[in-house]
């Protein structure tokens, strides 16, 4: 794809939203900091979920020593569902702390690879 096809696709975006750009210069920096914003966003949610499955799984740790012997397997799934939810939500918190660091830093190479990606 070539350069004038992609800032006519920013163009055509930017004018049916209403949006005031007139190159890819001026539509950039603004797609940056959304993209990073929106990142780091998520990545405080998942981090909050990834806290609070870390809580709940100390609590149903000490559950478990406090429980009679028969009654052990359910506060082990819960331990093991809780574990496994808390390791996903701490990866993706992870994995979207590294894209908003990456929209900081290199705005352009990612802006290009977003729109290419949306033209797959």
């Amino acid at each position: 794809m070539k350069a004038n096809e992609v800032n006519e696709i920013i163009n055509n975006i930017c004018e049916k939203v209403g949006i005031g750009f007139n190159n890819a210069k001026e539509f950039v920096p603004v797609f940056a900091k959304y993209k990073a914003i929106n990142d780091a966003f998520v990545c405080i949610g998942f981090l909050i979920i990834t806290v609070i499955s870390v809580i709940v799984i100390l609590k149903l740790i000490k559950g478990y020593k406090t429980s009679e012997s028969w009654d052990k397997d359910g506060w082990i799934f819960g331990i093991v569902v809780c574990s496994f939810a808390s390791l996903v939500c701490g990866l993706t918190s992870l994995f979207n702390l590294f894209y908003a660091i990456e929209w900081l830093i290199v705005p352009e190479a990612m802006t290009v690879q977003y729109i290419l990606d949306m033209m797959k």
